[in-house]
Order: structure tokens, then C-alpha cells, then sequence
């Protein structure tokens, strides 16, 4: 595969859907990106490096979603439930007192 992606913050690359991605077939007659991009696999590789040149990868900046989507603990939880339940009888109260 040739990945290309966005850079919209330092070391925070976004990559489109849409984007000129492309991969690489063994057989050139099932290469569909050759007739939509006018070139094979191998100029665009050749284009790229004679460009663009040979770059280091950016040094790995760790797991930042780490811990993002963890369960929350069973104090946790009641906590978020008794919470839950008083902001419903506060709200309960204060229509009842001003929507009579």
C-alpha cells in the first residue's frame, strides 16, 4: 500500500477516505487506480522517492486513547446512578413546584 494522510497537528496524521491511497496488485489487469490515475504502482513509488526523498518515521508518541474507553468500577457506577436519580427527583420537585 502507498498511504498518503494529512497532517493537521505535529505527529497527529488524519487520513481521508478519499484519498489517492493506493494498493499493490500482482496482476496489472485487476490495477484499477492505473486507469483512474493515468500511472502503475511502481512510477507513483518512483515519483514519491525522486520528490519527496527517503524520511525517518516519527518516533512512536505512546497510546494517547489509553484508558479512554475503560468500564467505570462498581463505586463508580453507584455513584453515577445516585447521581442520576437525585438530579430526576430535583427535577421531578421543581416541575411539580412551578408547573402546576
Amino acid at each position: 500500500w502507498i498511504i498518503y494522510t494529512r497532517y493537521r497537528q505535529m505527529n497527529v496524521a488524519r487520513m481521508d477516505w478519499c484519498s489517492r491511497s493506493r494498493k499493490f496488485f500482482r496482476h496489472e489487469k485487476e490495477d484499477f487506480y492505473q486507469v483512474n490515475y493515468g500511472n502503475d504502482f511502481f512510477s507513483e513509488v518512483e515519483f514519491l522517492r525522486k520528490e519527496l526523498g527517503l524520511h525517518r518515521l516519527l518516533e512512536p508518541a505512546g497510546d494517547q486513547a489509553k484508558g479512554r474507553n475503560l468500564r467505570p468500577g462498581l463505586a463508580q457506577s453507584a455513584i453515577l446512578v445516585l447521581l442520576s436519580l437525585g438530579a430526576i427527583v430535583v427535577f421531578y420537585l421543581l416541575f411539580k413546584k412551578f408547573f402546576r
